[in-house]
């Protein structure tokens, strides 16, 4: 059995500062791992894989703004509010033209008028 023996490193000291260099060096070697592992990415890198945009990208951006693309969506809801006898009139839109809907909740029908009549201001409206 070999036993560590204090004697052998007190009368050798080269043994026991080359065990402290070789302990410090495996110290500072996983500092440095822990170190750049959590360091942030290279800068370098994320330069060169960033996406740049010119004037072009912006005016074609553009054209799909909801201002520019909503005349191609249907059944858009434009305008809304209830009645005092508790139906629910709004105005959607349709491929050529807005129609307006009278909904009846309580029996589930729906018609349609001609026109849509804005409420007055003071009542409850979404």
């Amino acid at each position: 059995m070999n036993h560590l023996n204090i004697n052998h490193y007190l009368r050798n000291p080269k043994n026991l500062v080359s065990k402290k260099i070789r302990l410090f060096s495996i110290i500072c070697l996983f500092v440095m791992g822990v170190i750049s592992g959590c360091s942030p990415p290279n800068n370098l890198e994320k330069d060169q894989n960033q996406i740049t945009a010119n004037l072009n990208d912006y005016k074609r951006a553009e054209e799909f703004l909801s201002v520019n693309v909503n005349h191609l969506v249907t059944d858009l809801i434009k305008k809304r509010y209830w009645e005092e006898n508790d139906q629910f009139v709004y105005q959607k839109t349709t491929a050529d033209d807005l129609i307006t809907v009278v909904a009846d909740p309580k029996n589930g029908n729906k018609s349609f008028k001609t026109s849509f009549k804005e409420p007055n201001k003071g009542k409850n409206n979404e």
